[in-house]
């Protein structure tokens, strides 16, 4: 069977861990780190799925924002 026909539930954690719109990117970070995971759902108050929030979307807020003299801050990844 190749990686194409495998069904999704065979790469997801369970019980699903999910972040809400409000939680800060420090703390996403934190659960991605703590949590061995490459991206989480965003979930509103009821239920509603609004996004997904991935280590390269960290990476890119990293960039954005950078450090002095426009350079990144280094994040470190677990492996």
């Amino acid at each position: 069977m190749t990686h194409f026909a495998m069904p999704v539930s065979t790469y997801m954690t369970k019980p699903v861990i999910s972040v809400s719109p409000d939680t800060p990117i420090e703390e996403v970070y934190r659960v991605l780190t703590e949590r061995g995971i490459s991206c989480v759902p965003v979930v509103e108050s009821d239920g509603r799925a609004v996004g997904v929030l991935s280590r390269t979307d960290l990476l890119k807020v990293g960039r954005v924002s950078g450090g002095a003299l426009g350079r990144a801050h280094a994040l470190s990844w677990p492996v």
